[in-house]
């Protein structure tokens, strides 16, 4: 099973099985699910993919499954959906890597004195609770759902394609991987975090919740959700030289018109990072995208659409061997409202 690598910033492969690598043709990479396990089987068997006693499998195994975080909160079948990419991950060689939500599950779980400061907005603990109560029925499952959180991947270079949650920040991997050795969330790299170190918060927020500005003094923005903010996210790619702050925002709610036409300014404009349109091609979740599927660049798939709320759950279809993107091996299936 391939685990991961950086390759571009020289750290090697840490477990590169070249048999399963040479075995299959693609991976399905699947966005944000956010606990909608019924539209997740739907997407599996549109895919192609047959229930077996434990998970379920493509045909002749020629395929695997890739997800991209955030399985958990917001929705209503949440332990459902743990059982399908939990053991997707177990029994079929898929790939899991953590989303934002995992990790502010492993806060609320691990209970550490000190709670970094996103996981303290009330809405986030809110969310988390759903999924505290979905598994508080089994304390020994519980423990395995948190134990399995705290290895899960931040980042995965597969060698043709990469993913990450929200944003691949090639200083911030590098100085990941080259300090813990892996990919994976770790002890070390847990306890760093939880202790309050500067670069491991960082980590987390840039890897698993992208780049945010904050808005200028007296200006706040409602998102979709209700819930106000004082910063918003902003794109890591660009083909033109962005000049407002409109050309660099990335999320479903507008700024307010005020800001949207600011020239950025010099010091928010140093704090900009590029995902090159010449780097390989680069799948997030994360962003709640809405309307028609499509390409945010030409080397870059954002997957989630706002499944949990009546949007569409994602998936993209790579071949081993592709030459860059296509907008039409997106697959989708569409959910209700709730």
């Amino acid at each position: 099973m391939v685990y991961a690598a950086q390759n571009s910033t020289g750290v090697k492969n840490l477990s590169d099985s070249q048999a399963s690598a040479q075995a299959i043709e693609g991976y399905d990479i699947i966005g944000d699910i956010h606990g909608c396990a019924s539209a997740l089987k739907t997407l599996l068997a549109t895919l192609g993919y047959k229930a077996s006693s434990h998970t379920y499998l493509y045909p002749g195994h020629r395929r695997r499954l890739i997800f991209l975080g955030d399985f958990i909160d917001r929705g209503a079948e949440i332990s459902e959906t743990l059982d399908i990419v939990h053991n997707a991950v177990k029994y079929a060689d898929a790939i899991a890597i953590a989303g934002n939500h995992e990790l502010s599950a492993l806060l609320y779980f691990l209970n550490p004195k000190t709670l970094p400061k996103p996981f303290m907005h009330k809405s986030i603990q809110k969310q988390v609770k759903l999924t505290a109560e979905a598994l508080a029925h089994s304390t020994k499952r519980q423990q395995a759902i948190i134990d399995w959180f705290q290895q899960l991947p931040l980042f995965v270079d597969l060698g043709e394609f990469r993913i990450v949650h929200a944003l691949w920040d090639p200083q911030l991997i590098d100085w990941f991987a080259t300090k813990y050795q892996t990919n994976k969330l770790n002890p070390a790299f847990i306890r760093d975090w939880l202790s309050g170190d500067t670069t491991a918060s960082t980590v987390i927020n840039r890897l698993t919740r992208g780049l945010n500005l904050p808005c200028p003094e007296g200006i706040s923005i409602q998102g979709v959700d209700g819930v106000i903010r004082n910063s918003f996210r902003v794109k890591f790619w660009s083909e033109t030289q962005p000049k407002t702050y409109q050309d660099i925002a990335f999320q479903p709610t507008p700024l307010p018109a005020e800001l949207a036409k600011m020239p950025i300014s010099a010091s928010d404009s140093t704090k900009l990072i590029y995902y090159s349109s010449k780097e390989k091609p680069l799948f997030v979740g994360h962003y709640w995208l809405q309307g028609d599927l499509a390409l945010v660049s030409k080397n870059i798939a954002c997957l989630d659409y706002s499944a949990v709320t009546g949007g569409k759950l994602v998936a993209y279809r790579y071949h081993l061997g592709d030459q860059g993107l296509d907008a039409n091996r997106l697959v989708a299936t569409e959910l209700p409202s709730l």
